[in-house]
């Protein structure tokens, strides 16, 4: 049986993103400290964010 161009997987792009656990604990990613002056009624409100770059975000129907 031959499968139309449309059911055959694509390959992945790029190199697959770390999971969350393995970020954490990770030396070379890049944390950096914001406080937010007003989180769901909690003034200063201190967390630790991070950016990176995503392609091809797998989406359902």
């Amino acid at each position: 049986m031959v499968q139309k161009a449309s059911q055959v997987p694509k390959p992945p792009i790029g190199k697959r993103l770390l999971d969350m656990e393995k970020r954490l604990t990770d030396k070379r990613i890049k944390w950096t400290r914001v406080i937010f002056s007003e989180w769901y009624g909690k003034c200063h409100k201190e967390m630790l964010i991070t950016s990176g770059v995503v392609s091809g975000i797998k989406t359902t129907r």
